[in-house]
């Protein structure tokens, strides 16, 4: 979907089961939607070197990954993956007649107070909720499957990816940011040349599994099992 088209879907758009106007939250890669009940989360139409959700097939097919993944470490919160419908101008999602404009994440909606940034900020969090959450994530690595096969250089590249912001930052912040993307791809190319053999390592010894890739406190729920959600 583009831009224009989330604008009018928050306006005037229909989600199934949903009374009120929901709330738009935006992510560098989603466009989320606060129902009354269900949270829908849909990928935004971009392509970067650690991601690709250029075609509507690829946000498909990455939509129900994101659900066989998450549903690892949550407990009856994500779903399904609901289709985005188009039909004369109007947007529906989960149910209607029309042409398939795209997809969307649908999940279980959990008050934000329950959010583990906000309890840590409220002083909310407890050495029990403290003691579930690291055996939880414990067990997890335990039992989640380990990566021998891998580019382990690949994170490199990724970072690399700066230069090609270098120009924008030039022409839109100031001369300074030519050298600070400079210095970090430095820092970085010399940090991994002076660690390759650690890294090829462990990659040997098992240490790649296929955990959680952004595992902080806004995407954790302190619910009776904590629940760790990728927004």
């Amino acid at each position: 979907m583009t831009k224009k088209q989330i604008g009018k879907l928050h306006l005037e758009g229909n989600f199934s089961g949903n009374s009120n106007k929901p709330e738009l939250i935006e992510t560098h890669i989603s466009w989320v939607f606060l129902c009354d009940r269900f949270v829908y989360k849909i990928k935004k139409p971009i392509k970067y070197s650690f991601l690709d959700f250029s075609t509507i097939e690829k946000r498909k097919y990455y939509c129900n990954r994101e659900i066989e993944l998450n549903r690892r470490l949550t407990d009856a919160i994500y779903i399904d993956v609901q289709p985005i419908i188009e039909k004369s101008g109007n947007f529906f999602v989960g149910e209607g007649e029309g042409e398939i404009i795209d997809f969307a994440v649908r999940m279980r909606k959990i008050h934000r107070k329950l959010q583990m940034d906000s309890l840590i900020i409220n002083n909310k969090v407890t050495h029990a909720d403290i003691f579930n959450l690291a055996k939880k994530i414990a067990t997890f690595h335990k039992n989640t499957s380990i990566i021998y096969q891998k580019d382990f250089l690949d994170v490199q590249k990724m970072f690399n990816d700066l230069e090609g912001e270098r120009d924008f930052l030039d022409n839109n912040l100031n001369i300074f940011s030519s050298r600070i993307i400079s210095h970090a791809i430095d820092s970085s190319n010399k940090f991994i040349e002076d660690n390759k053999g650690l890294l090829a390592n462990r990659l040997e010894t098992g240490f790649f599994r296929d955990c959680h890739g952004d595992l902080h406190s806004r995407n954790i729920f302190l619910l009776p099992s904590p629940s760790l959600l990728i927004v």
